[in-house]
């Protein structure tokens, strides 16, 4: 299981720690028989047909303290989706602040915190429904 973090399916989960190593195991279940194009493609299938992302993974590997394991329902590949979640979720078990800063990262990369957001789809709502913003005496 240590060879699927360090160098198998599950290299994104590799721990960004020094002198700790995770292993793990990915999973990917199945819920359609998708085709090839539609399984490499996720943007292309119904959401409630993806397969759902597993990742279970332990730190440190020779010697385990923590164990963590996540299931992401229609989330797609194992590796992609649930694995960096168990690494997150260890990283911050040992190094708060650098899982933040990972948090920050990423949710730069999707357009902000959930706040943000969230904000902005209901902004979104609002005027395409005819409602005024929100303010702080309408919140």
């Amino acid at each position: 299981m240590w060879g699927v973090v360090d160098h198998g399916t599950a290299a994104a989960a590799k721990l960004p720690l020094d002198g700790i190593q995770m292993a793990g195991k990915t999973g990917t279940a199945q819920t359609h028989n998708l085709s090839a194009s539609e399984r490499g493609d996720y943007t292309s299938a119904t959401w409630k047909l993806r397969d759902h992302s597993l990742f279970m993974g332990f730190a440190p590997f020779d010697n385990p303290r923590y164990a963590c394991a996540t299931i992401v329902e229609h989330g797609g590949f194992g590796a992609a989706v649930a694995a960096p979640l168990v690494r997150d979720t260890i990283t911050f078990l040992y190094d708060k602040q650098k899982a933040m800063a990972a948090l920050q990262t990423f949710e730069e990369s999707i357009g902000g915190t959930l706040e943000e957001r969230l904000a902005r789809k209901t902004s979104s709502w609002r005027s395409a429904n005819g409602l005024p913003p929100l303010t702080s005496t309408t919140a």
